[in-house]
């Protein structure tokens, strides 16, 4: 959800005076251009339900859900969130942006950023939309779409990724992306 239908970390970095540009790797407490104070602050965020409601869904994500709905294909949104306050919030996002969205499509889980950050998919996952490196890797869908960001790119995320088979996107342009799963939905016939 975080930087895929919305972008979390373009407003995190506000937040803690530094670019965009500057997240070059989605464990925050490994880049190394950041100082101790800046990494905190980032993640003090990431728990901080107010942050999430200085968010707003990107434009024309309604059409991305519509392509999905057309082919009839399943789908799930699956989010991790550093506190149950911030799942919560995320929660009633979705269902007011999306009220056709049944509760079991929801999968918001609570996590210890120390410890868990990686995300678990369904065996039978086609299409796997995710801004992060770590869970491309671990990915066991036919096909992975990443929003291209900072963290992403590096060469680091680059070979953590190689292996697996992925479109990049721009993440303002909600439109390409709808286009991409129309067609990946056509060329595996789900629809």
């Amino acid at each position: 959800m975080d930087d895929v239908l919305w972008p979390s970390n373009v407003v995190v970095a506000r937040y803690a005076n530094i670019k965009p540009e500057d997240i070059t790797d989605f464990h925050i407490n490994e880049i190394e251009n950041l100082t101790s104070e800046q990494k905190r602050r980032i993640l003090e965020r990431f728990a901080d339900p107010e942050h999430f409601k200085t968010l707003q869904l990107f434009d024309k994500v309604e059409r991305v859900m519509n392509v999905v709905l057309n082919y009839g294909a399943k789908f799930e949104i699956r989010s991790n969130c550093f506190s149950q306050e911030v799942a919560d919030y995320k929660y009633g996002v979705l269902k007011h942006g999306f009220p056709y969205i049944q509760d079991s499509q929801i999968n918001l889980n609570v996590i210890d950023p120390k410890n868990t950050l990686k995300k678990s998919l369904p065996d039978n996952t086609i299409i796997f939309i995710d801004d992060s490196p770590y869970n491309i890797h671990t990915s066991t869908a036919r096909m992975n779409i990443v929003p291209r960001w900072p963290w992403n790119k590096t060469e680091k995320a680059i070979q953590l990724m190689s292996g697996h088979d992925a479109i990049f996107t721009d993440p303002w342009r909600m439109d390409l992306l709808a286009d991409t799963i129309g067609w990946l939905l056509e060329t595996y016939s789900l629809g």
